[in-house]
């Protein structure tokens, strides 16, 4: 240990209140993080404003903004705890695996993960997929960066300077799916009539009948149109949407690799249909986001590698 009296009397639990705040963004949210009281934190970054005898966050409308010594000094904060962290880190006992925390939807579990279950790391790890429903920015980012999840799937890059993103896949042709004994599946072309007409399935994300920019959690299409939709059935599962059409008059709007795949790999019986021409859906793009300091690193890369080996290759 060292001799040196400033370091003697310095509380090493401030190094992890900074870390908790500018991970976090600010004193609430680092409070829940470190399971203290918002006052515990505040008092605590004063403490450590005194030992720098200067300032370290500014308060913005976003919440406390670490100046750029408040970063120099986490940076180099970050380095003793990651340190400190190997050191507790358990060797893994033989049998018994170690697991890998994956969020996203039930799509993307559907979609990408029940091709990848014969191949590594799979083997080698215990996989575990967490469904949620809404996607939330800020949960994913707390949880990428705390080790609670190893990997988040979104719709849009999670902005963080802890965090990496690359793109898996992006969906640009859409189509209208129905019912093989629909009489719509009869039919060479679809109308605006008949796009109106009959009542539609829709994902849990589809709040509202016309769906505002930038308000989609999920890789199916936002509506581009004035007239809206008749809903008739609503879930928050994609066996469940893909079911509700199979078994009624509902017809829904799927991007076309995804609606080929529950034809074909999943042997729905279901109509792929060309959406009319008047109508237009704005194109998407899914995501992986992980932190930069992972110990499944190498790991979470060989999974985001594979997944977009299938994005390319995928024959439906």
């Amino acid at each position: 240990m060292s001799a040196n009296p400033v370091i003697k009397d310095f509380d090493l639990n401030l190094i992890k209140v900074l870390d908790a705040v500018i991970s976090a963004g600010n004193a609430t949210r680092a409070s829940k993080r470190l399971q203290v009281t918002p006052a515990a934190i505040s008092q605590a970054l004063q403490r450590l404003q005194n030992v720098y005898s200067e300032e370290l966050f500014v308060r913005t409308r976003e919440g406390l903004a670490p100046t750029s010594r408040a970063r120099e000094i986490h940076s180099a904060y970050s380095q003793v705890l990651d340190i400190v962290a190997s050191t507790l880190e358990q060797p893994q006992r033989p049998g018994v695996m170690q697991e890998l925390t994956i969020l996203g939807n039930d799509i993307n579990e559907q979609y990408y993960f029940s091709q990848l279950f014969d191949y590594e790391p799979f083997t080698r790890y215990l996989i575990k997929y967490c469904s949620t429903t809404p996607q939330n920015p800020q949960h994913y980012k707390e949880s990428l960066t705390s080790g609670t999840a190893d990997m988040a799937l979104t719709l849009k890059p999670l902005v963080d300077n802890a965090v990496e993103n690359v793109a898996i896949e992006h969906f640009h042709d859409y189509c209208v799916v129905c019912a093989l004994h629909n009489p719509l599946a009869e039919l060479p072309d679809l109308t605006l009539y008949h796009f109106f007409s009959f009542p539609h399935a829709v994902y849990q994300s589809d709040a509202l009948p016309v769906l505002a920019e930038g308000k989609r959690n999920t890789i199916l299409p936002e509506l581009n149109s004035a007239r809206s939709r008749r809903i008739g059935y609503r879930t928050d599962s994609i066996n469940g949407l893909i079911s509700a059409v199979e078994n009624s008059s509902c017809i829904a709007v799927l991007p076309y690799r995804l609606a080929r795949f529950f034809q074909i790999q999943k042997k729905y019986s279901i109509a792929l249909l060309a959406l009319p021409e008047e109508l237009k859906f704005s194109s998407q793009t899914l995501y992986a986001n992980w932190y930069r300091k992972n110990r499944h690193l190498a790991d979470v890369k060989e999974i985001v590698a594979m997944m977009q080996t299938i994005a390319s290759f995928r024959k439906w």
